[in-house]
């Protein structure tokens, strides 16, 4: 399965205070974030020149390369009983052009 580099990084309590994102949604309210080690993967490209979507409309969805490969980790999630709503990224690979002078 296709995904970005990843590591184990530690999360301090003062990011977690800090960063008002850091919550958890649960059915009837708000959990923070715990402290700790946690599981990161890296940005699939530069942030200022890629942008991340979560969700692609049925019609964007049907230009994506890799759609079986998001099908076969979508199957798998299944089988497996991962209830976590959506973990999936999107993204246009930039290529690099170059000049020859």
């Amino acid at each position: 399965m296709p995904a970005p580099p990843v590591a184990v990084v530690e999360v301090r309590e003062e990011l977690v205070a800090h960063t008002a994102d850091l919550v958890m949604q649960l059915g009837r309210g708000r959990a923070p974030c715990r402290a700790g080690l946690q599981f990161g993967s890296r940005y699939p490209g530069s942030p200022a020149d890629t942008v991340v979507y979560d969700f692609l409309p049925d019609e964007q969805l049907r230009e994506v390369q890799n759609l079986g490969d998001f099908w076969g980790m979508l199957v798998f999630d299944k089988w497996t009983c991962n209830t976590n709503g959506r973990r999936q990224s999107f993204f246009e690979v930039q290529e690099k052009h170059t000049t020859g002078r």
